[in-house]
Protein backbone atom coordinates (compact mmCIF):
# COMPACT_ATOMS: atom_id res chain seq x y z
CA UNK A 1 0.00 0.00 0.00
CA UNK A 2 1.09 3.42 -0.90
CA UNK A 3 2.70 5.26 2.45
CA UNK A 4 1.05 8.60 2.80
CA UNK A 5 2.13 11.49 5.08
CA UNK A 6 0.11 12.24 7.94
CA UNK A 7 0.39 15.76 7.31
CA UNK A 8 -0.90 14.88 3.56
CA UNK A 9 -4.83 15.56 2.50
CA UNK A 10 -6.61 14.20 -0.19
CA UNK A 11 -9.47 16.67 -1.63
CA UNK A 12 -12.46 15.36 -3.00
CA UNK A 13 -15.13 16.77 -5.09
CA UNK A 14 -18.70 15.69 -5.16
CA UNK A 15 -18.02 14.01 -1.59
CA UNK A 16 -21.30 14.21 -0.24
CA UNK A 17 -22.88 11.20 -2.57
CA UNK A 18 -22.55 8.65 -4.69
CA UNK A 19 -19.17 7.63 -5.79
CA UNK A 20 -17.81 10.68 -4.42
CA UNK A 21 -18.75 9.97 -1.10
CA UNK A 22 -17.90 6.34 -1.63
CA UNK A 23 -13.91 8.12 -2.19
CA UNK A 24 -13.70 9.52 0.31
CA UNK A 25 -14.53 6.43 2.60
CA UNK A 26 -12.36 4.53 0.76
CA UNK A 27 -9.49 7.48 1.47
CA UNK A 28 -10.23 7.45 5.02
CA UNK A 29 -9.89 3.62 5.41
CA UNK A 30 -6.66 3.59 3.96
CA UNK A 31 -5.27 6.22 6.67
CA UNK A 32 -5.73 9.42 4.05
CA UNK A 33 -6.36 12.40 5.53
CA UNK A 34 -9.64 14.13 3.44
CA UNK A 35 -11.08 17.57 2.65
CA UNK A 36 -14.29 17.38 1.44
CA UNK A 37 -16.33 19.67 -1.20
CA UNK A 38 -19.68 19.76 -2.34
CA UNK A 39 -22.83 21.51 -2.68
CA UNK A 40 -24.35 23.81 0.70
CA UNK A 41 -26.89 21.94 2.73
CA UNK A 42 -25.52 18.44 1.73
CA UNK A 43 -24.67 17.14 5.13
CA UNK A 44 -20.97 17.46 4.75
CA UNK A 45 -20.24 18.39 8.07
CA UNK A 46 -21.65 14.97 9.69
CA UNK A 47 -19.73 12.89 7.24
CA UNK A 48 -16.86 14.77 7.58
CA UNK A 49 -17.28 14.19 11.38
CA UNK A 50 -18.20 10.54 10.92
CA UNK A 51 -15.09 10.03 8.63
CA UNK A 52 -12.84 11.31 11.61
CA UNK A 53 -14.24 9.45 13.91
CA UNK A 54 -14.54 6.15 12.32
CA UNK A 55 -10.83 5.74 10.44
CA UNK A 56 -9.00 8.45 13.01
CA UNK A 57 -8.08 10.83 10.32
CA UNK A 58 -8.03 14.38 9.94
CA UNK A 59 -11.02 15.59 8.08
CA UNK A 60 -12.27 19.23 7.17
CA UNK A 61 -14.82 20.58 4.61
CA UNK A 62 -16.50 23.11 2.06
CA UNK A 63 -19.63 23.77 0.78
CA UNK A 64 -19.81 25.20 -2.30
CA UNK A 65 -21.33 25.18 -5.45
CA UNK A 66 -18.63 24.63 -8.44
CA UNK A 67 -20.40 26.48 -11.33
CA UNK A 68 -20.32 29.84 -9.53
CA UNK A 69 -17.36 31.81 -11.38
CA UNK A 70 -15.57 32.08 -8.76
CA UNK A 71 -16.33 28.28 -6.53
CA UNK A 72 -13.13 26.63 -7.93
CA UNK A 73 -10.82 29.58 -7.22
CA UNK A 74 -12.58 29.78 -3.72
CA UNK A 75 -11.73 26.11 -2.95
CA UNK A 76 -7.92 26.63 -3.61
CA UNK A 77 -8.08 30.23 -1.72
CA UNK A 78 -9.56 27.89 1.39
CA UNK A 79 -6.52 25.25 0.98
CA UNK A 80 -4.23 27.91 1.09
CA UNK A 81 -5.71 29.85 4.15
CA UNK A 82 -5.97 26.74 6.16
CA UNK A 83 -2.69 25.30 5.20
CA UNK A 84 -3.84 21.91 4.20
CA UNK A 85 -0.96 19.91 2.32
CA UNK A 86 -2.50 18.18 -0.41
CA UNK A 87 -1.02 15.12 -2.19
CA UNK A 88 -3.88 14.11 -4.36
CA UNK A 89 -6.75 15.89 -5.85
CA UNK A 90 -10.04 14.06 -6.80
CA UNK A 91 -12.07 15.58 -9.65
CA UNK A 92 -15.72 13.78 -8.61
CA UNK A 93 -18.04 16.64 -8.62
CA UNK A 94 -20.67 16.09 -12.45
CA UNK A 95 -24.04 16.30 -13.11
CA UNK A 96 -25.71 13.94 -16.07
CA UNK A 97 -28.10 14.58 -18.76
CA UNK A 98 -30.63 12.03 -20.45
CA UNK A 99 -32.50 13.04 -23.60
CA UNK A 100 -32.47 14.89 -27.14
CA UNK A 101 -30.11 17.23 -26.96
CA UNK A 102 -32.10 20.30 -28.80
CA UNK A 103 -34.96 19.15 -25.26
CA UNK A 104 -32.04 20.76 -22.80
CA UNK A 105 -32.30 24.00 -21.61
CA UNK A 106 -29.42 26.71 -22.43
CA UNK A 107 -29.25 26.86 -18.24
CA UNK A 108 -28.65 23.36 -18.38
CA UNK A 109 -26.26 23.27 -20.89
CA UNK A 110 -24.23 26.06 -19.35
CA UNK A 111 -24.48 24.69 -15.99
CA UNK A 112 -23.10 21.09 -16.91
CA UNK A 113 -20.33 22.83 -18.72
CA UNK A 114 -19.52 24.69 -15.58
CA UNK A 115 -19.48 21.72 -13.60
CA UNK A 116 -18.29 18.63 -15.60
CA UNK A 117 -15.33 20.46 -17.72
CA UNK A 118 -14.94 24.08 -16.56
CA UNK A 119 -14.37 23.02 -12.95
CA UNK A 120 -12.14 20.61 -13.34
CA UNK A 121 -10.10 22.32 -15.50
CA UNK A 122 -9.42 25.43 -13.02
CA UNK A 123 -9.14 22.83 -9.87
CA UNK A 124 -6.80 20.84 -11.93
CA UNK A 125 -4.37 24.27 -13.10
CA UNK A 126 -4.59 25.55 -9.56
CA UNK A 127 -3.51 22.51 -7.79
CA UNK A 128 -0.99 21.28 -9.62
CA UNK A 129 1.78 23.99 -8.21
CA UNK A 130 0.54 22.53 -4.75
CA UNK A 131 0.69 18.70 -5.85
CA UNK A 132 4.26 19.49 -6.87
CA UNK A 133 5.43 20.40 -3.62
CA UNK A 134 4.21 16.65 -2.77
CA UNK A 135 6.98 13.92 -2.35
CA UNK A 136 4.51 12.06 -4.67
CA UNK A 137 0.84 13.89 -6.53
CA UNK A 138 -1.72 12.28 -7.98
CA UNK A 139 -4.81 13.62 -9.82
CA UNK A 140 -8.24 11.36 -10.25
CA UNK A 141 -10.55 12.90 -13.25
CA UNK A 142 -13.89 11.03 -12.58
CA UNK A 143 -14.77 10.30 -15.96
CA UNK A 144 -17.65 7.67 -17.47
CA UNK A 145 -17.62 4.45 -19.68
CA UNK A 146 -19.57 7.20 -22.12
CA UNK A 147 -16.32 8.80 -22.12
CA UNK A 148 -14.98 5.89 -25.25
CA UNK A 149 -17.92 6.45 -27.98
CA UNK A 150 -20.54 8.78 -29.04
CA UNK A 151 -23.93 7.95 -27.42
CA UNK A 152 -27.20 9.06 -29.09
CA UNK A 153 -29.64 10.96 -26.24
CA UNK A 154 -26.51 11.32 -24.32
CA UNK A 155 -24.66 13.30 -26.24
CA UNK A 156 -23.75 16.20 -24.20
CA UNK A 157 -23.03 14.41 -20.83
CA UNK A 158 -20.95 11.90 -23.05
CA UNK A 159 -18.91 14.60 -24.95
CA UNK A 160 -18.18 15.96 -22.01
CA UNK A 161 -16.90 12.96 -20.50
CA UNK A 162 -15.27 12.51 -23.11
CA UNK A 163 -13.10 15.73 -23.02
CA UNK A 164 -12.19 14.91 -19.73
CA UNK A 165 -10.83 11.43 -20.52
CA UNK A 166 -8.76 13.28 -23.50
CA UNK A 167 -7.92 16.01 -21.32
CA UNK A 168 -6.31 13.62 -18.67
CA UNK A 169 -4.69 11.57 -20.81
CA UNK A 170 -2.88 14.53 -22.57
CA UNK A 171 -1.79 15.86 -18.70
CA UNK A 172 -0.35 12.73 -17.77
CA UNK A 173 2.54 13.05 -19.85
CA UNK A 174 2.67 16.50 -19.68
CA UNK A 175 3.66 15.84 -16.08
CA UNK A 176 5.33 13.05 -16.56
CA UNK A 177 8.56 14.08 -15.06
CA UNK A 178 7.06 16.25 -11.91
CA UNK A 179 6.33 13.52 -9.91
CA UNK A 180 2.69 13.83 -10.20
CA UNK A 181 0.88 10.90 -11.23
CA UNK A 182 -2.70 11.31 -13.55
CA UNK A 183 -5.78 8.71 -13.87
CA UNK A 184 -9.11 9.41 -15.44
CA UNK A 185 -11.94 6.93 -13.98
CA UNK A 186 -14.31 5.82 -16.32
CA UNK A 187 -17.20 3.79 -14.42
CA UNK A 188 -20.19 2.00 -15.97
CA UNK A 189 -23.64 2.23 -14.36
CA UNK A 190 -23.91 2.74 -10.83
CA UNK A 191 -27.06 3.40 -8.75
CA UNK A 192 -25.45 6.26 -7.06
CA UNK A 193 -29.15 8.05 -6.46
CA UNK A 194 -32.96 6.51 -7.21
CA UNK A 195 -33.44 8.23 -10.31
CA UNK A 196 -29.94 6.72 -11.62
CA UNK A 197 -31.09 3.15 -10.35
CA UNK A 198 -34.47 4.04 -11.97
CA UNK A 199 -32.69 4.38 -14.95
CA UNK A 200 -30.59 1.06 -14.73
CA UNK A 201 -33.66 -1.06 -13.97
CA UNK A 202 -35.31 0.25 -17.20
CA UNK A 203 -32.18 -0.09 -18.91
CA UNK A 204 -32.29 -4.08 -20.09
CA UNK A 205 -29.95 -6.72 -19.53
CA UNK A 206 -26.47 -5.11 -20.52
CA UNK A 207 -27.04 -2.15 -18.00
CA UNK A 208 -28.35 -4.54 -15.13
CA UNK A 209 -25.79 -6.58 -15.45
CA UNK A 210 -22.57 -3.87 -15.91
CA UNK A 211 -23.84 -2.24 -12.47
CA UNK A 212 -20.92 -1.63 -10.18
CA UNK A 213 -21.54 -0.06 -6.86
CA UNK A 214 -19.84 2.90 -5.71
CA UNK A 215 -17.64 1.13 -3.22
CA UNK A 216 -16.85 -1.14 -5.85
CA UNK A 217 -15.97 1.62 -8.07
CA UNK A 218 -14.19 3.96 -5.39
CA UNK A 219 -12.12 0.66 -4.12
CA UNK A 220 -10.94 -0.44 -8.11
CA UNK A 221 -10.07 3.72 -8.52
CA UNK A 222 -8.02 4.45 -5.92
CA UNK A 223 -5.77 0.96 -6.23
CA UNK A 224 -5.56 2.27 -10.22
CA UNK A 225 -4.49 5.86 -9.14
CA UNK A 226 -2.23 4.58 -6.68
CA UNK A 227 -0.79 2.16 -9.44
CA UNK A 228 -0.33 5.35 -11.67
CA UNK A 229 -2.29 3.81 -13.98
CA UNK A 230 -3.66 6.20 -16.63
CA UNK A 231 -7.04 4.62 -17.39
CA UNK A 232 -8.96 3.02 -14.99
CA UNK A 233 -12.42 1.36 -16.31
CA UNK A 234 -13.76 -0.78 -13.76
CA UNK A 235 -16.11 -4.07 -14.35
CA UNK A 236 -15.16 -6.54 -16.72
CA UNK A 237 -18.29 -6.80 -18.77
CA UNK A 238 -18.06 -2.83 -19.32
CA UNK A 239 -14.39 -3.38 -20.45
CA UNK A 240 -16.20 -5.71 -22.46
CA UNK A 241 -18.44 -3.21 -23.94
CA UNK A 242 -15.75 -0.15 -24.06
CA UNK A 243 -13.71 -2.33 -26.59
CA UNK A 244 -16.37 -3.12 -28.89
CA UNK A 245 -15.68 0.61 -30.55
CA UNK A 246 -12.48 -1.54 -32.20
CA UNK A 247 -14.50 -3.86 -33.88
CA UNK A 248 -17.99 -2.67 -34.19
CA UNK A 249 -18.28 0.55 -37.18
CA UNK A 250 -19.42 3.88 -36.15
CA UNK A 251 -22.14 3.83 -38.08
CA UNK A 252 -23.81 0.76 -37.31
CA UNK A 253 -22.55 1.52 -33.52
CA UNK A 254 -24.27 4.73 -33.24
CA UNK A 255 -27.65 3.06 -34.40
CA UNK A 256 -27.71 0.58 -31.74
CA UNK A 257 -26.74 2.73 -29.12
CA UNK A 258 -29.70 5.55 -30.65
CA UNK A 259 -32.68 3.01 -30.55
CA UNK A 260 -31.39 1.63 -27.02
CA UNK A 261 -30.99 4.70 -25.25
CA UNK A 262 -34.33 6.22 -27.35
CA UNK A 263 -35.85 3.66 -25.55
CA UNK A 264 -34.92 3.67 -22.11
CA UNK A 265 -35.73 7.28 -22.54
CA UNK A 266 -39.35 6.87 -23.74
CA UNK A 267 -39.33 5.01 -20.25
CA UNK A 268 -38.14 7.41 -18.33
CA UNK A 269 -40.14 10.45 -19.82
CA UNK A 270 -37.19 12.20 -21.29
CA UNK A 271 -38.29 12.07 -24.89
Amino acid sequence: METISVDQYSLITGASSGIGRALAIECASRKMNVLLVSLPECGLANFSEELKQTYQVKTSFLEIDLTESAGPSEVFEWVEKKGFKINMLINNAGIGSLGDFSSHSLEKIDYMIHLNIRAVLLLTSSFIPLLKNASKGYILNVGSILSYAPVPYKSMYGSSKAFIYIFSLALKEELRKTGISVSVLTPGPSPTNAEVKSRIESGGFFAKKSILSPDKIARIGLDGLLKCKASILPGVLNKMMAYTRFIIPTKLSLRILGYAFRKNNKRNGAI
